[in-house]
């Protein structure tokens, strides 16, 4: 369900007497998560992540640790779009 054919995975599933393998329960908020990264909404990435997991990044410094990463090269890129880098500089 990596995807996100949450409907096709569970029909899937019932048709042919299987468990799931993946919890379906917060699939959804795992794509939401997905996205934001994707579309490079680090921040907003991040207050889902600990909204609903919680744990995930207090346990996990190295994801935390890429997340700052990235949403710092995200600020960058943006400023030196805006030509506002060279006024910080």
């Amino acid at each position: 369900m990596l995807e996100g054919y949450q409907e096709a995975a569970e029909h899937f599933q019932c048709e042919a007497n299987v468990e799931p393998v993946d919890d379906t329960s917060t699939l959804q908020e795992r794509m939401n998560v997905r996205e934001a990264l994707q579309n490079g909404h680090i921040e907003s990435a991040v207050q889902m992540i600990n909204s609903h997991f919680p744990s995930l990044l207090l346990s996990n410094d190295e994801l935390r640790f890429q997340l700052q990463a990235c949403n710092y090269k995200c600020a960058l890129n943006v400023m030196l779009m805006n030509g506002t880098l060279g006024a910080i500089l």
